[in-house]
């Protein structure tokens, strides 16, 4: 079973594969918590990693002054992503600064909070949607949104990638909130030139198994067909593959993109493995 990122070959014909794919920060975590279980379930998988989105620190000594201000003085600090949570703590420390104290702290997610708290951020609240099959921005704005939250003149700093959705904090600034946003990081297509886009192409020149995706970004979904196209694969490729995703929104695009299996799972990793070794164990996998 290969678990490492710059694999290159797919080892046997016919064998199950599962293609991860998350930024590299994140990636490793999954992998070894799915490789774990493979093992415990005596199953025989090859495993592959693939960031299809780079993530790309941004900022200089005066966006980490501004950020350093906003965060410090902040009624409610948004993370929107674990990659946030990383590239701010790592444009302060750059610049000399620490993360504030006793703040209070919103987030989507579970993988988010794990990020917060190995930053050593340490808040006075944090605020997330208690189950899994809530971790969104509709999940978290649920919560925020409690009568006896009132965001009327507070002030709430989100620390974002490039782009992205804007929807919560069209629903705070509607609230009367004072909303700033700071984009410490943005995403980019992996480079068809990694060794892992040469590890894909091997698998699916090599067997004729269902290769199973896990698929946990919208975005990251939408460069699939093109890489293919790049690699000298047919679009309809895909067709013969099978996605696991980890919200509707991921599931929609999968679909748009021409997987031809098609399964939604809760966010986070455990559903997440869970989901990958009940379809490794189906009879059809």
């Amino acid at each position: 079973m290969n678990n490492s990122l710059s694999t290159g070959q797919s080892e046997s014909q016919g064998r199950n594969c599962v293609i991860v794919t998350r930024p590299r920060a994140q990636l490793k975590g999954l992998m070894d918590r799915l490789a774990q279980r493979i093992v415990e379930e005596k199953l025989d998988c090859e495993l592959l990693g693939l960031p299809l989105l780079e993530i790309e620190a941004l900022g200089d000594s005066f966006l980490a002054k501004d950020l350093n201000e906003a965060l410090s003085s902040a009624d409610l600090i948004v993370f929107v992503s674990p990659n946030a949570v990383i590239s701010a703590k790592d444009l302060l420390s750059a610049n000399q600064y620490v993360w504030p104290q006793g703040c209070v702290v919103g987030v989507v997610g579970g993988g988010t909070e794990q990020s917060i708290k190995d930053s050593g951020l340490m808040p006075k609240e944090l605020i997330k949607p208690a189950a899994s099959s809530s971790w969104d921005s509709e999940g978290l704005w649920a919560v925020l949104n409690a009568p006896e939250k009132k965001w009327a003149g507070k002030r709430v700093t989100f620390v974002k990638g490039q782009a992205g959705r804007s929807w919560l904090m069209d629903q705070l600034t509607q609230q009367g909130a004072e909303v700033q946003a700071f984009e410490v990081y943005r995403r980019t297509p992996l480079a068809i030139s990694d060794s892992a886009w040469a590890a894909i192409a091997n698998v699916y020149q090599a067997t004729q198994n269902q290769p199973i995706w896990l698929l946990t970004s919208s975005e990251a979904v939408y460069q699939i067909p093109n890489s293919l196209e790049k690699l000298g694969l047919p679009i309809d490729s895909l067709k013969r593959s099978k996605s696991i995703s980890s919200h509707q929104r991921i599931m929609q695009a999968a679909q748009e993109v021409g997987f031809g299996d098609v399964k939604l799972c809760e966010a986070g990793d455990l559903n997440l493995v869970d989901a990958t070794i009940a379809l490794l164990k189906s009879p059809n996998a």
